[in-house]
């Protein structure tokens, strides 16, 4: 087990096709008698394979096995920007800059595929170290050797489908979703 969220838990596994490290998010049991829960889910799947973008976690696949609901996404080795600031402390002001640059670039894509995240937060911001090699040109290398700190944003369980007045919503159960100390004042009235 990677972690536990408000929909779901994610476990690292291995596809036994070619033995790549995968992430796999599996809708709680819990959630299963509601089917808003279950939709919610399914939208996060459609919404995830719109993106591909070097700072947003790749979704694979998605489907379901009897009552289990899951997606099977890119593993991506690192810690939250939360953890890394819980235990490092604050980031120097440059390094701030460019991570908030790397989440930029990657909400950016989002909003050109029509999608709004809308539940952005350190949490949901994964910072690994890839070999520069495997960038762009142009890649600068900020980590010690060849490799450069990449942020991927993690976790479009609230993302909006542009011009689907279905997915508005940010209650589930009379709650609202998402973290309050990051949400926007309108998604706390829909």
């Amino acid at each position: 087990e990677l972690g536990r969220g408000g929909m779901g838990i994610v476990y690292r596994a291995r596809q036994l096709c070619d033995q790549q490290m995968v992430a796999i998010k599996v809708i709680r049991k819990d959630r299963l008698q509601h089917e808003e829960a279950v939709r919610r889910f399914r939208r996060e799947a459609q919404a995830a394979v719109r993106l591909c973008h070097p700072n947003i976690v790749q979704v694979f696949d998605s489907d379901h096995a009897g009552d289990t609901h899951y997606l099977v996404m890119e593993y991506v080795r690192g810690l939250t920007l939360e953890r890394y600031v819980e235990q490092r402390g604050p980031l120097p002001i440059p390094l701030a800059c460019d991570y908030l640059r790397q989440a930029a670039l990657g909400l950016q894509h989002a909003h050109e595929q029509a999608l709004v995240h809308r539940d952005i937060k350190p949490s949901n911001l994964m910072l690994t170290l890839v070999r520069t090699s495997d960038l762009d040109s142009g890649a600068k290398p900020q980590a010690a050797g060849d490799e450069q700190a990449v942020v991927k944003i993690l976790d479009l369980g609230l993302a909006l489908l542009v011009g689907d007045d279905q997915q508005r919503l940010t209650l589930f159960d009379n709650r609202a979703m998402g973290t309050a100390m990051y949400m926007s004042p309108e998604q706390g009235k829909t």
